[in-house]
């Protein structure tokens, strides 16, 4: 009676075990973005790890610093003026920093966070916030 009571008990205990690193498993696969902070460049870099991802919104600093997407509005201002309304140019340039939209895996984007001490930045990705903390 004691050893089937033993082994009743070790079998629960393999079973939690096996739980808990499923879960720990998962909650790494979920997430589609694989990204890092670049303080020498002021942006952050993204590699898309799952099949696909649509990338809606990112806030940074919970919303204390200028958002990417009016940053990005002022640089086409900017290269417009520099390239003389030179679309191709413009375009050329700014497609490295167009992180909205549908990205497929191994697509890496970045997104520019100038001019903020960032310490935490929060994506929005098929719905879904994923939030990373820098420190």
């Amino acid at each position: 009676m004691l050893k089937l009571h033993q082994t009743t008990i070790m079998l629960f205990i393999s079973f939690c075990i096996a739980c808990l690193l499923t879960s720990v498993a998962s909650a790494v696969e979920n997430n589609p973005l694989k990204c890092i902070l670049n303080t020498d460049r002021q942006v952050i870099e993204c590699d898309v790890v799952a099949d696909s991802v649509n990338v809606t919104d990112v806030v940074i600093n919970r919303g204390k610093c200028q958002s990417p997407a009016q940053i990005l509005s002022e640089k086409i201002k900017v290269l417009k003026r520099a390239y003389h309304n030179d679309t191709n140019k413009v375009n050329n340039e700014l497609y490295k920093y167009i992180f909205s939209g549908k990205h497929s895996f191994g697509d890496h984007f970045v997104i520019v966070c100038e001019g903020c001490n960032v310490l935490e930045y929060t994506i929005t990705a098929d719905g879904k916030r994923w939030t990373w903390k820098t420190n």
